[in-house]
């Protein structure tokens, strides 16, 4: 679930400057204050166990 999330938000990068609905874009900003938009390539392990302790954490 990370994963996806992580990739949803990805995907919500590329279509900038266009919004989502609002919920999705609480979604998003809650993600995105742990995790920051891939611009180049790097290891995603971290991003993963950052998303999934969102999750864990039921925030």
């Amino acid at each position: 679930l990370a994963i996806e999330l992580l990739v949803a938000c990805q995907g919500i990068e590329f279509l900038r400057p266009l919004r989502t609905t609002t919920p999705l874009e609480k979604v998003y900003e809650l993600v995105r204050s742990v995790v920051k938009p891939w611009i180049k390539d790097r290891f995603m392990s971290p991003d993963i166990e950052a998303v999934h302790r969102l999750i864990i954490d039921q925030k």
